[in-house]
């Protein structure tokens, strides 16, 4: 459940933002930008699984690896592309010249590796794309039931889905205004939604923009290009992008078991589906027929955004167990001694390549979502008290490492 009752920190400074400044730009509009039609969410778990004992890694090595292992994936831009998602969904990131696995790509590494993964893996999936691109694909699933399968009815469609994300971003101007206090954060926030509105206006839906008087050297060089037969023609037609933002996102919609295709081409929620829009509606995401991802709490409390309500930590895990479970999860009742095993079960999978440590919220996940293969909800709260207790009662066997300022450190195994 989203929290209500948040406790407000004083006027952030500028290093304050500076460490939450790219947080903030991903909530303020959660989307992944180009996919180069990408349709199978799941081939990014497969690509992982043949990859992850690579990383470090250059980009260039990387992708001829992805090209050697999936054949459909050999043209140059799908194999880049198959990156730059992975990148996006926050699965890879870039260190320097290299590629890293990060916590979420250990554990994905991780999960791919045991025999129950082909279950497992919606929960994963399901938790990442929303986190990376949840205003998106939840608005297009408001909209896909009932529509065409096919190609043609794509136009319709994007456009009508594009006009509730404009519709989704001034929702955000106005949150900003209201609830953002500090001038700067706020002028700061707005410049990135007006970004983001232009983009979508002029560049996908192509609208004509709006005529400014152009300077000398601007109108010398439209008159050239007039001359030469390159003056750009203004048309109403959307561009590709409104082709190639939907048609990935409905073949992952398909894969997560969100929706299923009919007989008659058309598209239906599946059980999973109704589950997942009832659940955020319940929890405040739809805003005047949109949706919209509510500020984390701990986004909201750290650059003072004094928004009525905020989404804990692991939110979206606990939604993909809510999503999937049939019924009400169970609460995690697993020993302490049945607690170290999960977690020597995947420390080796997980840990930091050439160190004996892996990160604590990377076990998290596996030994959560094996949880919830179980049917039980495994909080974050009780992982910690579960760590704190085999930390206590065996230390001759494991121990904790000290991260960095805002990390929850590592966990390692005595040799």
């Amino acid at each position: 459940m989203p929290e209500t009752n948040l406790r407000w920190s004083a006027m952030p400074s500028v290093l304050e933002y500076q460490r939450y400044k790219d947080q903030l730009v991903k909530e303020l509009f959660r989307r992944i930008g180009y996919t180069n039609t990408l349709y199978k969410i799941f081939r990014f778990g497969e690509v992982v699984k043949n990859t992850h004992q690579l990383f470090p890694v250059s980009q260039a090595i990387l992708v001829r690896n992805i090209q050697l292992h999936h054949p459909e994936l050999k043209d140059l831009k799908y194999a880049t592309g198959t990156v730059d998602v992975l990148s996006a969904l926050g699965i890879l990131r870039r260190a320097g010249p290299r590629m890293m696995l990060t916590e979420h790509g250990r554990a994905l590494a991780a999960l791919t590796q045991q025999p129950w993964y082909e279950s497992s893996k919606e929960f994963f999936f399901l938790r990442v794309v929303l986190e990376a691109d949840g205003d998106y694909l939840l608005n297009l699933l408001k909209l896909l039931p009932e529509t065409s399968a096919g190609k043609e009815d794509a136009k319709g469609l994007g456009i009508e889905f594009f006009k509730s994300i404009l519709g989704l971003l001034e929702q955000r101007r106005d949150e900003i205004k209201h609830f953002v206090s500090t001038g700067w954060i706020q002028s700061s926030a707005l410049q990135h939604l007006a970004r983001a509105e232009e983009s979508i206006r002029y560049d996908i839906l192509n609208e004509p923009r709006p005529q400014r008087t152009l300077s000398l050297e601007e109108r010398l060089k439209q008159l050239r290009a007039s001359r030469a037969g390159r003056a750009r023609r203004i048309t109403a037609e959307p561009t590709e992008t409104l082709r190639h933002t939907l048609d990935p996102r409905r073949g992952w919609l398909v894969d997560l078991g969100l929706v299923t295709v009919t007989h008659e081409r058309t598209y239906r929620l599946t059980p999973f589906g109704s589950r997942l829009l009832e659940k955020v509606r319940s929890d405040g995401f739809e805003v005047n027929g949109v949706m919209r991802i509510p500020f984390s709490v701990t986004l909201a409390q750290a650059l003072d955004i004094r928004t009525d309500v905020g989404i804990p930590r692991n939110y979206f895990h606990h939604l993909a167990v809510d999503v999937y479970q049939e019924g009400a999860a169970s609460e995690y009742r697993a020993s302490i001694e049945s607690f170290l095993e999960d977690l020597r079960q995947f420390f080796p999978a997980v840990k930091l390549k050439n160190f004996n440590q892996a990160e604590i919220p990377a076990l998290y996940e596996c030994v959560s979502i094996k949880a919830a293969l179980c049917g039980q909800l495994f909080t974050e709260e009780q992982y910690h008290a579960s760590l704190k207790k085999v930390l206590e009662q065996f230390d001759d066997q494991v121990y904790r490492v000290a991260g960095r300022h805002g990390q929850q450190g590592y966990l390692a195994f005595r040799k």
